[in-house]
């Protein structure tokens, strides 16, 4: 039992089979083989080449019908004298997945709720957006445009758990050098960075370095709450 993708080109030759994510099960034996013509037949309804008596004919027109049912795909893969394998494919069920994500991201909200954030990026859209995304968790958020609007907030003496920076600032000074002068007055501080580029494109650059947590732009809020949970672990 195993985990398959049915791609186009497989569905282009099989033709009762949609593209997708599928789970396989797969029964092999080491008979016989079956010839060309009897693999053909494989699936009619009470074709056996059993002795009477010995078989019904049915087993695998009832597999068959089950996986057409189910929006699956069976198929036989067989040779002379090396054996017979048959795979049973059914589409995957994504249900366990989206609990786990739900799950995921309520543990997630449980860890986020009441701290406080600062918010540094100099496009307007992006700021309120991330500003209401962590209000909905639960935190106390406070978004600046500038890295000189941020470092003002720290030097007033206010406190934060998180920033969260852009990578670039425009003119002003950059996020990763906002995010250490920040550092040193709150040395608890957990940095998550955001970035329009690529991770590779602003190590590379010599923008950020290696091992730090981004988040590409644009993001979802899932991305955005797993960086920020990673975040807070490395600084506990």
């Amino acid at each position: 039992v195993f985990n398959a993708r049915i791609d186009e080109d497989y569905a282009r030759v099989n033709y009762d089979v949609e593209p997708g994510q599928y789970v396989c099960f797969a029964v092999t034996d080491d008979g016989p083989g079956m010839t060309p013509e009897v693999a053909e037949q494989a699936f009619d309804p009470f074709f056996t080449t059993k002795d009477t008596g010995r078989g019904s004919g049915l087993g695998l027109s009832m597999a068959y019908g089950y996986a057409k049912q189910s929006g699956g795909h069976i198929k036989i893969y067989t040779e002379i004298d090396k054996g017979t394998t048959v795979k049973l494919y059914l589409p995957r069920s994504h249900r366990i997945a989206a609990v786990q994500a739900r799950h995921s991201e309520r543990q997630g909200s449980e860890i986020l709720q009441g701290l406080s954030v600062l918010i540094v990026d100099n496009d307007d859209a992006i700021r309120e957006t991330v500003t209401a995304l962590f209000v909905s968790l639960g935190c106390v958020a406070v978004s600046v445009g500038t890295a000189d609007e941020a470092l003002s907030l720290i030097d007033a003496g206010n406190t934060f758990d998180l920033q969260v920076l852009d990578v670039v600032l425009g003119r002003d000074k950059s996020g990763p050098d906002c995010a250490i002068t920040v550092r040193n007055v709150l040395p608890d501080i957990s940095t998550v960075f955001m970035s329009g580029y690529t991770e590779n494109a602003i190590i590379h650059g010599g923008h950020l370095d290696a091992g730090v947590i981004l988040v590409q732009k644009p993001f979802t809020r899932d991305a955005m709450l797993s960086a920020c949970v990673r975040a807070i672990g490395q600084s506990s």
